[in-house]
């Protein structure tokens, strides 16, 4: 008995050596990309754990990496651990490739509040294989705009105090695994309370844009009060997550595209960009940036006929 202990202990060692020295990094737009070789991760997990089912009713690493799991919607899920310096969390949903999964710490510890508060955006990029962990901060109910809304910390003289440790993509669920400090000496940051304080936390599921940033939490966002105590153990209460690839029909019809006919004056205004009933919904592309309303109406139809003078 003593010596297969020692053997597993040995290969558990082994794995997570391999693990890191497998690991590499790109810096891309200041955001830390970190690839883990899909074949050579694939060969490790054969040879050195046993072989679990794909997608267990307790959702856990092996080797108990992780013995918190909360149940945050039917397609998400968040595992935790507290260590010495920092947190370990991994986010399991069953996501699009181009959908993003989100979680945080709500800037009200009576209710789920995304105004001012602390999360981090979870992706894979389906482009290149890699997965990333993004420190977000929220100082406004819209679209980044390079100051106020839902921006990267990078992007409002922050820093991205998120780091991916692994990433998996299979069968239609999204699996990132990433750490964050307890205290991270950066004003736009929330700290995690070292003891076991119940802390309100937030989450939401949304579209990626084409600058691979957030965009509306069209799919989900927490609406009732989810309380987790970073320091616990043995708190689980997640289910299995079915795999599938099938992408949920759209909830509610475009807008009707308004047309704007003989004006002469144009007034522009920015504003919100509709969400599944606006921009992305009318033009079947993502937006960046907040939307260009024309007389208060949003993405409308612009009938143009220049005068000639006789």
């Amino acid at each position: 008995m003593k010596v297969e202990t020692k053997l597993r202990q040995k290969v558990s060692t082994n794995y997570e050596e391999l693990d890191r020295r497998n690991t590499k990094t790109k810096t891309y737009r200041g955001v830390t990309k970190a690839y883990l070789p899909a074949v050579l991760h694939n060969e490790m997990r054969l040879e050195l754990t046993p072989r679990i089912p794909e997608f267990p009713a307790r959702t856990q690493l092996a080797n108990g990496e992780f013995d918190n799991c909360r149940q945050l919607s039917d397609n998400l899920q968040v595992e935790w651990k507290a260590h010495e310096e920092e947190v370990k969390i991994r986010l399991t949903g069953k996501v699009e490739e181009d959908q993003y999964m989100s979680f945080g710490i709500s800037s009200s510890n009576e209710k789920p509040d995304m105004l001012l508060s602390d999360i981090v955006v979870a992706f894979y990029d389906k482009d290149d294989g890699s997965f990333h962990a993004v420190d977000y901060s929220v100082n406004a109910r819209s679209q980044c705009d390079g100051t106020f809304g839902v921006c990267p910390d990078e992007q409002v003289h922050g820093r991205n105090d998120a780091s991916v440790i692994s990433g998996e993509r299979k069968n239609g669920i999204t699996t990132i695994t990433f750490s964050r400090p307890y205290h991270t000496d950066d004003e736009l940051d929330i700290p995690i309370s070292r003891f076991s304080d119940p802390t309100s936390v937030i989450a939401s599921v949304g579209q990626l844009n084409s600058r691979k940033e957030a965009n509306y939490h069209d799919s989900f966002v927490t609406k009732d009060k989810v309380v987790v105590d970073f320091k616990s153990t043995g708190d689980n209460t997640c289910a299995t997550l079915v795999p599938g690839n099938e992408k949920e029909p759209k909830r509610y019809k475009p807008w009707t595209v308004n047309i704007i006919n003989h004006t002469t004056n144009f007034t522009a205004t920015i504003g919100p960009t509709g969400g599944d009933r606006g921009y992305s919904a009318i033009t079947s592309k993502e937006l960046a940036r907040p939307a260009v309303f024309i007389h208060t109406c949003g993405v409308p139809f612009l009938s143009l006929t220049h005068a000639i003078n006789k």
